[in-house]
């Protein structure tokens, strides 16, 4: 199960989502792809996956409130944005031990390693995130691998602790600059 999670808008492009799906599945037709969240661009994405072919593959499923359930019957996360700030979906992902595949924009890099935690395209190339996905699903070793980095990864640099901790430390030197003018 490759899974994308998200606000469905135009920013996300969920169409490059569903065009390497189309590509995944010539390689692995029983593969399913998931498509959490809800917004402008549904109805427009649901009648594109069932005009293109893609209906028995794709699962629309709405805003959901278990996605730790989802992560953990996820085989990956895939997030096909424009752009981004910093993807919570990707944290979210990594902290449940996912790989990722990703498009190399916006924050998109402090969150997944590129070849560590997850893998990054470059472009917007259908077939090159189809290539990323397939890569993933056929090694689960190195995918495992790669979602055990992101869990590391991510309980190390988001957590709660840690925001508060810079947080106090950015007013602190606020506060130190301000008390020198």
């Amino acid at each position: 199960m490759i899974t994308l999670a998200g606000r469905l808008a135009p920013v996300k492009d969920h169409r490059l989502f569903l065009a390497a799906a189309r590509l995944v599945l010539a390689a692995r037709p029983r593969a399913v792809f998931l498509v959490v969240g809800d917004g402008e661009e549904r109805p427009s994405l649901e009648r594109e996956a069932r005009t293109s072919g893609l209906a028995d593959a794709v699962r629309f499923t709405g805003w959901r409130d278990d996605l730790d359930r989802v992560y953990a019957d996820s085989d990956l996360v895939v997030l096909t944005s424009r752009n981004e700030g910093t993807p919570v979906s990707l944290i979210e992902a990594s902290a449940a031990g996912r790989p990722i595949v990703a498009t190399a924009v916006g924050g998109v890099g402090d969150v997944v390693r590129d070849g560590g935690s997850g893998l990054l395209a470059a472009g917007r190339d259908p077939a090159e995130i189809a290539a990323l996905i397939l890569r993933l699903l056929d090694d689960p070793a190195r995918a495992a691998a790669m979602g055990e980095e992101g869990r590391r990864f991510v309980l190390e640099r988001f957590t709660s602790a840690r925001l508060v901790r810079d947080v106090g430390e950015l007013y602190g030197r606020l506060l130190e600059e301000g008390g020198a003018g």
